[in-house]
């Protein structure tokens, strides 16, 4: 078996069709994320990153840790729910969550970070 990457010709023709839509699927699915992470940055003036705590001494990172686990149990909790609707928004969301975790990783001083 080859390891090597495979061109689109090493595709039969609806090998390629499906490779296309999902990679289709991809950036339209990044795309809404990016979309959402913008909008929620510009309507809560960037509080994953600089929270007030007033209730909470938390850094950053750790409290975006707490929103992780937070929609982890909701996932749990919500199993025997047969709402698509709030399965993808919470997937969602937890996505969301993630990619912020990576950007406080990047953009925080060193010393915040665990």
């Amino acid at each position: 078996m080859s390891l090597m990457p495979m061109d689109a010709e090493d595709f039969m023709p609806d090998d390629v069709v499906l490779l296309q839509n999902t990679q289709k699927e991809i950036a339209k699915q990044c795309d809404a994320v990016k979309a959402l992470l913008l909008a929620k940055n510009r309507e809560y003036g960037n509080s994953a990153l600089k929270p007030i705590n007033v209730f909470s001494g938390l850094d950053a990172l750790s409290q975006i840790d707490v929103r992780i686990d937070d929609k982890l149990k909701r996932l749990q909790s919500i199993r025997q729910l047969d709402s698509v609707r709030v399965h993808e928004d919470t997937e969602l969301d937890l996505v969301g969550y993630l990619i912020l975790k990576r950007v406080a990783r990047a953009l925080l001083p060193v010393p915040e970070l665990k």
